[in-house]
């Protein structure tokens, strides 16, 4: 990431992205595009868990946010049950740790991506097939090490600075004040009219992959491009349903300058 604030806020972008995506995933993945995985870390405090619960959360539809912890993954029957239980509606993962992960659950973490079917056997010989579809993120203080994972996200590393309540002039951060004011909106009567809007409107994924190519011309890696193509998804669709649906703002427009910014 590009140190400064304004690099961090524009990266921000990514993650909101990635759950404003999160409605067009089942379309994606019959189109055979990869979703990733969110991996948010950093350290103590710097909003990881608050942010989910308090805002994107809320925003996908959930009135009483709910995160699952590194415990749900030990069993590998309720992981699978988990990550085939939907198709859209992000499942956030807290407190992520490798150390207490299993090498079972980091596989089915890999699988995830290519929307792969987890078997299991039964008492009577024959096998229970789960197809794991959810929209999953990460968030903890411990970095992904595991490369073939890490090319299957889309990592955020916020900083503690950025949401810091006073700034070193013990004035009040915009940051801040923006989250407490953003927090006591109704974010969950969002979700319903934009995900009607998603499931009646074109996913957007060959514009997004042609803008991502633009901004990335070099070779960045089918999954970093991929990866980058499916957030933007979010972002256009989003832009897209203010103006057809909301008449708020002018459509948004995109080019590969303003995606060279905020992926960079």
């Amino acid at each position: 990431l590009r140190s400064g604030k304004l690099a961090r806020t524009l990266h921000e972008a990514g993650r909101a992205g990635w759950l404003l995506a999160a409605p067009r995933k089942e379309s994606l993945s019959q189109r055979g595009v990869h979703f990733p995985i969110a991996h948010v870390y950093g350290q103590h405090g710097a909003g990881k868990s608050q942010l989910f619960e308090r805002i994107l959360l809320p925003l996908a539809g959930i009135a009483d946010p709910k995160t699952f912890g590194v415990g749900d993954m030990k069993s590998l029957f309720r992981l699978n049950v988990l990550l085939s239980s939907t198709n859209a509606i992000p499942m956030v993962f807290d407190e992520f740790r490798l150390s207490n992960v299993p090498p079972q659950a980091l596989e089915a973490l890999r699988s995830l991506y290519d929307r792969s079917d987890s078997l299991r056997g039964r008492a009577d010989q024959s096998l229970e097939v789960y197809t794991l579809t959810a929209p999953v993120a990460l968030t903890g203080e411990d970095k992904i090490e595991d490369p073939a994972l890490m090319e299957r996200c889309i990592i955020v590393n916020p900083q503690k600075a950025d949401i810091a309540e006073r700034d070193r002039d013990k004035q009040p951060t915009l940051a801040n004040r923006s989250f407490k004011q953003l927090a006591q909106l109704p974010l969950a009567r969002f979700a319903g009219p934009y995900t009607r809007y998603c499931l009646g409107t074109a996913d957007r994924y060959d514009e997004a992959y042609a803008l991502t190519t633009a901004a990335f011309p070099m070779m960045i890696g089918d999954r970093l491009r991929n990866n980058i193509a499916v957030t933007l998804v979010g972002l256009l669709s989003y832009a897209a349903y203010l103006h057809d649906e909301l008449g708020m703002v002018p459509r948004t427009n995109f080019d590969a300058a303003f995606v060279n910014q905020v992926y960079m």
